[in-house]
């Protein structure tokens, strides 16, 4: 087994059969690959470049940061908490799972991917939803501030809880509670309530 204390480096393979744990902040300004195991443990890890797992990444209470000027691309993966800031483009390549929080600040391209969301929802910057669908199914109140989906579920025991105005331009499905607030929502797609609606004092829009 292999501890990783504080460091930089640049591009980094995770292979071999033991466990590889990070026992600090690490940054790595080229490629991850996870060949076998890595465990993050509750440090924040800045990556400057792609994110390739075809192992095991334990995520614990992590907090991963893309980050740089570089075009970055992630593929399937499980994440804590993820911090998308490089000025490149960041695109995944596969579906995503964050169990933390979700933060935008700069631009994040989801494609055709299916996203799961277990924390909160924050979008400072771009988020290009392509034809994507993010299911939030979190525990407590989540909270989504101002963006631009296209399918969104609202499912698991949470009340999402919006906190800005959002566009959906594919279909809403709500399977728990989902809080509209006072808020001006756009809906371009189908709208399934199967759970409960807080309307508050919003206005829908149904504008396909």
């Amino acid at each position: 087994n292999i501890y990783i204390a504080v460091s930089n480096f640049y591009n980094v393979i995770f292979s071999g059969t033991g466990t590889v744990t990070a026992s600090g902040a690490l940054t790595i300004y080229g490629n991850v690959t996870i060949n076998n195991y890595f465990d993050a443990g509750s440090f924040t890890h800045y990556v400057y470049g792609n994110w390739v797992n075809y192992g095991t990444f334990v995520y614990g209470t992590s907090t991963i940061n893309f980050t740089g000027t570089a075009n970055i691309y992630i593929g399937i993966s499980t994440f804590y908490n993820v911090i998308f800031s490089s000025t490149g483009t960041i695109t995944a390549a596969g579906n995503l799972v964050f169990y933390g929080n979700v933060n935008i600040v700069t631009n994040f391209y989801a494609g055709v991917y299916t996203y799961t969301v277990y924390g909160n929802w924050v979008n400072d910057g771009l988020f290009d939803y392509g034809t994507s669908t993010v299911e939030f199914i979190g525990n407590g109140n989540i909270t989504i501030t101002q963006n631009d989906f296209y399918n969104v579920i609202f499912g698991g025991p949470g009340i999402f809880i919006a906190t800005g105005s959002l566009n959906f331009y594919g279909n809403v499905t709500i399977n728990s509670t989902f809080d509209a607030g006072s808020y001006v929502h756009y809906i371009y797609g189908n709208w399934i309530n199967n759970g409960t609606f807080l309307y508050g004092t919003s206005t829908i829009y149904f504008s396909g």
